[in-house]
């Protein structure tokens, strides 16, 4: 299955949502850096302590963030990652942590981007 390409991010869903609404939009945007810089790193140690469980169900969490930020590339992503992590198999181990890795960067440029939104709106 092709990887789906997409910009970073797509705020106008949010901006229609949010009724175009400066305030409301910086704290949402800042609400969701806080929580998945937060959520990453808390799925790092799940991954690397081999807490299956627990990562499942932060990427669940992530997945639909990104969704509602118009982020295919990591939606897709982090589908592949649950799908890893809900088999739970030993052999997969290696292709989480390496999925892992990449989505981490990809996040955190997501999050750059984010975060130059939020200047912007101040």
């Amino acid at each position: 299955m092709p990887m789906p390409t997409s910009t970073i991010v797509n705020l106008d869903p949010l901006r229609k949502l949010l009724r175009d609404n400066k305030s409301a939009i910086k704290k949402a945007l800042e609400l969701f850096v806080e929580s998945t810089t937060e959520d990453m790193q808390m799925l790092g140690l799940y991954i690397h302590d081999k807490k299956i469980l627990e990562a499942s169900r932060i990427a669940h969490s992530l997945k639909t963030r990104f969704v509602y930020l118009g982020n295919d590339d990591a939606v897709f992503k982090i589908k592949r990652l649950e799908t890893l992590l809900k088999e739970g198999r030993e052999s997969t181990f290696l292709e989480i942590k390496d999925l892992f890795e990449n989505l981490n960067l990809m996040i955190s440029n997501c999050l750059l981007e984010l975060n130059e939104e939020i200047s912007a709106l101040a």
